[in-house]
């Protein structure tokens, strides 16, 4: 089994939850579970920690990454000022076929929703958000704002577990849509940064829901 199709099956059992935040990944365990070289498991940890999924640390081992309540108010703090940077910035540079192409997107997006498909629902949601920072004509921004994302691929099982919110997330992204075909800015950067926070608030609730009761 070549490390790219490993790679993919570890990245689902993690943004699906098979495998939990702060679960050890060992080398042995994983290469018997998939029937390949403990050389390719390494490989694939070692990708999955450049995209922020494992936490490596040398002699110690490897675990699924956990982001605590604070990390993810931080990270969607900053992800959403500068999404928001970006949408102005996109306002009067973005296309006619980049608007349809968010609209196929946020379809796409919807369809793999009631499939359940996290995969897909990660990945139509990225690209749906990416189309806006490549508007911004500004590389430097993009890329940072596709780095930001991709740290929170580890939260996104949690947030979208919550109930109602993949609806909202699809009504948003007709919002953000429709703001920018019509040159709305005021609007446009209240959908985007609320749309974006949100994200911490309901993760935060979710890991509430999902904390075990002790006994007394």
């Amino acid at each position: 089994m070549p490390t790219s199709r490993v790679y993919r099956r570890l990245e689902a059992a993690i943004l699906n939850g098979t495998l939990r935040p702060r679960e050890r990944l060992v080398e042995q365990e994983l290469a018997s579970r998939f029937g390949v070289s403990r050389t390719l498991i390494r490989e694939a940890l070692k990708a999955l920690a450049a995209r922020g999924l494992v936490t490596l640390i040398p002699y110690r081992g490897a675990w699924v990454v956990d982001l605590s309540d604070k990390d993810m108010a931080d990270l969607c703090t900053l992800q959403a000022h500068l999404e928001a940077l970006a949408a102005h910035m996109a306002l009067t540079q973005i296309t006619a076929q980049e608007l349809e192409t968010m609209r196929e997107l946020n379809d796409q997006f919807a369809r793999y929703c009631q499939r359940k498909n996290l995969t897909g629902m990660i990945d139509t949601n990225t690209r749906f958000h990416q189309v806006i920072a490549t508007a911004s004509r500004n590389s430097y921004l993009a890329q940072v704002i596709g780095e930001l994302r991709a740290k929170e691929y580890i939260a996104l099982h949690q947030v979208w577990s919550y109930p109602g919110r993949t609806e909202q997330s699809i009504r948003d992204h007709e919002e953000i849509v429709a703001a920018l075909q019509d040159g709305d800015e005021e609007r446009l950067l209240f959908i985007v940064r609320h749309h974006i926070l949100t994200t911490s608030t309901l993760y935060a609730r979710q890991r509430e829901l999902e904390v075990p009761e002790t006994c007394m």
